[in-house]
């Protein structure tokens, strides 16, 4: 029988890879095939598939490094650190090693320095 845990795992992999690999696979198939299919019926979908599968990439990575930046992903990390008691604590250790190492004078007193401490604070308060 499987617990809890393990169906949750395989879900969320299961979502994981449909998410990822799945649709993204779809969406470039089904464009280059309705083209190919409606409009070039004749030509070989290995001349169409390049047609569209090389702006989709350049697309879609443009899209995914602005998301990482200053979409989604940020806030969606935010909350999912917040959320997570492993990933708060961990922050805490990580600034309170941060300001040792600048209370032994391992590392300089700087601005930047305690801005990044600041940083760090915001993600487990």
């Amino acid at each position: 029988m499987l617990t809890k845990n393990q169906i949750l795992k395989a879900i969320n992999y299961m979502k994981w890879g449909h998410t990822n690999y799945v649709a993204m696979l779809l969406g470039v198939a089904t464009p280059a095939l309705v083209v190919k299919g409606f409009f070039f019926p004749t030509i070989s979908i290995w001349v169409i598939l390049p047609i569209f599968f090389i702006p989709y990439t350049i697309c879609v990575f443009f899209i995914g490094k602005w998301d990482f930046k200053k979409g989604l992903y940020p806030s969606a990390s935010a909350i999912g650190i917040k959320n997570s008691p492993p990933s708060r604590d961990l922050y805490r250790v990580m600034n309170t090693i941060f300001i040792g190492m600048i209370e032994d004078k391992k590392i300089p007193n700087t601005k930047e320095n305690h801005d990044l401490i600041e940083q760090m604070r915001r993600w487990y308060e």
